[in-house]
């Protein structure tokens, strides 16, 4: 289905429209904000005279699906489609094709390119951006977050495991693109936020932080380097750009209706642990089997299979297992939270076992994590996958 996908992402529609690139400002409004008002005198109430406000200059506009976003940027700029992700199955932390520069493209009415030396080993690359900005021109570019340790440039990192995690980035703007949440910064010189690297001749730079819905850990970095002096005009047309971004495929927006919510909770609270079981190894697909499948409820009973490892236990536990809750979470999935506890027995102490994962809308699963990661079951055995 990536492949597809992919397939999918790397055609460029070159349909052309047309939108206003300036709202024109109501008629009739006074400085204080308020209507405007005729004096008042004796003589007769006349309307006021309002100037005529120019016609805002249509912007033809050009529409690309690449990446796996779509968007639209004027007609007149260029994009530069470097395509280096398309044979690693969509966003990841390298290329089969030019090792590891990470940048997806560029759009702008400029032409930036990426420049890579060769690998010093480890398909690790150095690259830089050669961003070629003229007075009055903006250069968009397109990378993945967060970059490996060979990076250069050590862009801020903004993805789904952060934005369910409830993690901030100090100083930076939240936003919502296509439902998913976001973030924005600014720099009024020529310094990418929150990095080191630098735009050449840029006044201003932008930096977002988006998401990714195909990789939990990875999203992606787009930084806008500007170059006035019209830099409020080159400004709004990026921030255009960007806001106008929607992901492919398109995310689904949980419901809001609260019967609804509810059904769909259900729905994919099944689904995580069919999801749990499915992709165990044959050793321990059952160590999930203990957990309710109704939030909020707990259950007693004895184990032979533990959460977090593939080696079987030599004698049956008794624990108590409790699915916590599954809450709905800003990627429009769901957190589900697990707890599983055990008194001290001959030999081992008493211990509590949180498990968090984070699922798609749909159930399944795409990350969990455990506390504490130190925790260490009696009774367990040595695994078949031992050498």
């Amino acid at each position: 289905m990536l492949g597809a996908m992919v397939a999918m992402a790397a055609a460029l529609a070159l349909a052309v429209v047309v939108l206003p690139s300036v709202i024109a400002p109501r008629s009739g409004v006074g400085p204080g904000g308020g209507e405007a008002s005729p004096l008042v005198t004796g003589e007769p109430t006349r309307e006021p005279t309002v100037a005529p406000t120019a016609t805002p200059t249509p912007v033809p506009l050009a529409h690309a699906q690449k990446w796996f976003l779509s968007f639209d940027y004027p007609a007149n700029w260029t994009l530069t489609d470097r395509d280096t992700f398309a044979a690693d199955n969509g966003l990841s932390s390298a290329s089969a094709t030019d090792g590891n520069p990470l940048v997806f493209g560029f759009v702008g009415n400029v032409a930036a390119s990426e420049e890579c030396a060769g690998s010093t080993g480890g398909g690790i690359y150095t690259c830089t951006t050669n961003w070629a900005l003229a007075e009055g021109s903006v250069a968009i570019r397109f990378e993945i977050a967060p970059r490996t340790s060979g990076s250069i440039r050590p862009t801020s990192i903004w993805t789904a495991r952060q934005a369910v995690n409830g993690t901030e980035i100090p100083g930076a703007e939240a936003l919502t693109i296509d439902g998913l949440p976001a973030r924005f910064a600014r720099s009024t010189s020529d310094v990418i936020p929150y990095s080191t690297e630098t735009v050449p001749g840029a006044t201003e730079v932008l930096w977002w932080g988006l998401p990714s819905q195909q990789q939990y850990s990875f999203g992606y970095s787009i930084v806008a380097g500007i170059r006035g002096p019209n830099d409020a005009e080159l400004e709004a047309q990026a921030e255009a750009l960007v806001a106008g971004i929607h992901f492919v495929p398109e995310p689904v927006m949980l419901p809001t209706d609260p019967a609804a919510l509810a059904q769909a909770r259900q729905s994919a609270l099944l689904a995580f642990f069919a999801d749990q079981a499915s992709s165990a190894n044959a050793e321990h697909v059952h160590a999930y089997d203990c957990f309710p499948r109704t939030p909020g409820a707990s259950n007693q009973t004895t184990i032979i299979q533990t959460l977090n490892g593939s080696a079987p236990m030599t004698q049956p536990l008794p624990v108590t297992c409790q699915t916590m809750s599954s809450d709905p979470n800003s990627m429009q999935g769901w957190t589900v939270t697990l707890k599983q506890t055990w008194l001290a027995g001959r030999g081992y102490p008493a211990a509590e076992l949180t498990v968090v994962c984070y699922t798609r809308g749909d159930g399944g699963t795409w990350g969990c994590s455990f506390s504490p990661i130190s925790i260490v079951y009696p009774h367990v055995g040595k695994s078949k996958y031992a050498g």
